[in-house]
């Protein structure tokens, strides 16, 4: 048999069937959501999976197929439990992806594209609604009215009916990130998505009505708090243990695809060992609930294929890590964070997670706009954008952490931006791209970060007896060098020596040279002497640091230096910058 095609972006699973492309086998699921609830909505960060995961509910439910299910079933897990309620639904599908976020076009476009829906629905299902049913629709110019109209005559003709929702607040998220009144038009009063939302709940109650099952899939909650009256019906599962690896791929998962592709391609230059060393930093470590904390961490499925097709032509690592397809899905979801002008409350908290990489909040499953300005909704939002995953459980708390580091370039690009308003801004990225060069390969690392203190040397406001300045300090080192993680990463709080260092700079790929900077804080005013001391302390803590010979052996073994360097700042002035001798 001909080697499997690799389905990067491939959304389809009937054409994932016909043309013989690799299938993660998520069908074991299906018979424990069907238990779990008749309406359902299940929320995850962009580009894990979902909208595969609707297309082979929507093979396995829709009556339209039954003809086809061996085809598409027999080799996967579901077929040896298949449910009663296989191929015996009319599926009604609506993708809110394609609606027009422009608030001037936003209630046409979404209009047309239910009403669009509806006359598929009707035509794909003639032989099973009224005959005259098409013809009337097409006589209705309102969605909401449309809607009403084809699940009456799903009733007439005692048809069961599953409806299928993907990303039900893609255009809602686009119109908050940029005007709250318009998101809130949308959303409140008579607004038109609310209606439609109406609609459905209405087409749920009763004796024999259409509506047997609802699966809506998207990003946050927000929008579905908002529409609460409009729909209240159903359970949000996406905090469920029992669904926690039903979209995106698990280690296990990924180690047979490795297999596979490694015996098919005959291209791959490197060890399963060495393939997951570095995906695993960059495409992991996501878990969604903290029962779940002791199985494999989900991997984000689209990073992960775009690295199977970038590896498998020619087996060499790609030299970028991120593709630009996810990085601009990012760009979006980061903007649900307003920027904080003045940096305030919401951008401290986003400070303090990038200088601890953590932070115990509580993980609430439904809030509305209103009430994002609790810091624990702000972070609940962080959590469902992908943007924070949970780390670990310990006294009663759950605490959140970033999970990769193509979200921590998120973080940092996002706190890049909050300091532009306080900071006369002056970096020049052609020349943080060198320099960065300089230090990953030629272990020259003063250089870059000298030039990265010079770019704040002058703020807009007075932050000397600022209690957060130390850490206003610290991220805007942390943001400057990791938005350009192109030859290393920046982490931060890193266990080393039995102490936690300030920030580790870890070499990518082939680069030979990391560093621990351990970086001390004074006010603009101190003392000689004061400096002084706290470079002693930091070369006290540093020597810690590099005393840890299980990690540094390890790194010695692959050609890996490991130099300390000493940043003593008063103010925002550089007063001590050197290697640990």
């Amino acid at each position: 048999m001909a080697t499997k095609g690799i389905p990067y972006g491939v959304t389809n699973f009937g054409l994932i069937q016909r043309e013989n492309l690799y299938y993660v086998d998520k069908t074991a699921f299906i018979p424990v959501l069907e238990k779990a609830d008749k309406f359902v909505t299940f929320l995850r960060p962009r580009r894990f999976g979902k909208t595969l995961l609707l297309a082979v509910l929507d093979a396995y439910y829709n009556v339209k197929y039954k003809d086809r299910f061996d085809d598409y079933f027999k080799d996967q897990a579901v077929y040896k439990n298949l449910t009663d309620n296989r191929s015996s639904y009319l599926v009604m599908r609506f993708d809110f992806s394609k609606v027009d976020n422009n608030i001037e076009r936003v209630y046409k476009s979404f209009n047309e594209n239910v009403l669009t829906s509806l006359k598929v629905f009707v035509k794909e299902y003639q032989t099973y609604l009224p005959e005259e049913t098409y013809s009337e629709l097409s006589k209705i110019d309102a969605c909401d009215a449309g809607l009403n109209y084809v699940l009456s005559q799903a009733f007439v003709a005692q048809q069961r009916v599953y409806i299928i929702i993907d990303e039900y607040d893609n255009f809602a998220n686009s119109l908050l990130a940029c005007n709250e009144g318009n998101y809130m038009s949308l959303t409140h009063g008579d607004g038109f998505f609310r209606l439609f939302f109406n609609v459905l709940k209405a087409h749920t109650s009763g004796m024999d009505s259409p509506i047997e099952r609802i699966f809506i899939t998207g990003v946050s909650p927000l929008t579905l708090s908002d529409i609460t009256s409009g729909y209240n019906i159903g359970s949000n599962l996406s905090l469920s243990p029992a669904l926690n690896q039903m979209v995106g791929f698990t280690e296990t998962e990924i180690l047979q695809m490795l297999d596979y592709y490694r015996q098919e391609c005959g291209t791959f230059q490197h060890s399963n060992e060495e393939i997951m060393e570095l995906i695993k930093p960059w495409y992991n470590n996501y878990c969604f609930n903290r029962k779940c904390l002791s199985q494999d961490r989900v991997f984000n499925s689209d990073m992960l294929w775009y690295f199977i097709k970038e590896y498998s032509s020619d087996g060499e690592f790609p030299d970028a890590m991120v593709d630009t397809n996810i990085k601009t899905d990012y760009d979006k979801m980061r903007m649900l964070v307003r920027y904080d002008k003045d940096f305030g409350r919401k951008a401290s908290i986003i400070q303090g997670i990038i200088n601890n990489g953590e932070i115990a909040a509580v993980i609430n499953p439904e809030f509305s706009i209103s009430q994002l300005d609790s810091d624990d909704n702000l972070v609940s939002l962080l959590f469902y954008l992908g943007m924070l995953s949970i780390d670990r459980y310990e006294d009663g708390i759950t605490v959140l952490a970033i999970p990769n580091n193509t979200v921590k370039m998120q973080f940092y690009k996002y706190m890049q931006k909050c300091y532009q308003d306080c900071i006369t801004w002056r970096s020049d990225d052609s020349l943080l791209d060198r320099l960065g060069r300089m230090m990953a390969y030629r272990g020259q690392a003063l250089e870059f970060i000298e030039y990265v203190v010079s770019c704040m040397t002058e703020l807009s406001s007075p932050r000397d007896f600022d209690p957060q300045a130390e850490a206003f300090v610290k991220g805007f080192i942390l943001a400057t060098m990791g938005v350009r993680m192109n030859f290393y990463t920046v982490e931060t709080e890193v266990s080393m020596g039995n102490g936690y260092s300030d920030i580790y700079i870890k070499p990518m790929k082939d680069a030979k040279h990391s560093f621990v900077v351990e970086l001390k804080y004074l006010k603009a005013n101190a003392t000689d002497a004061e400096v002084k001391s706290k470079e002693d302390e930091a070369e006290r803590q540093l020597r810690q640091y590099l005393s840890d010979k299980i990690d540094h052996a390890r790194n010695a073994d692959r050609g890996i230096s490991c130099r300390g360097i000493i940043l003593v700042m008063s103010g925002c002035k550089k007063r001590v910058l050197r290697y640990l001798e």
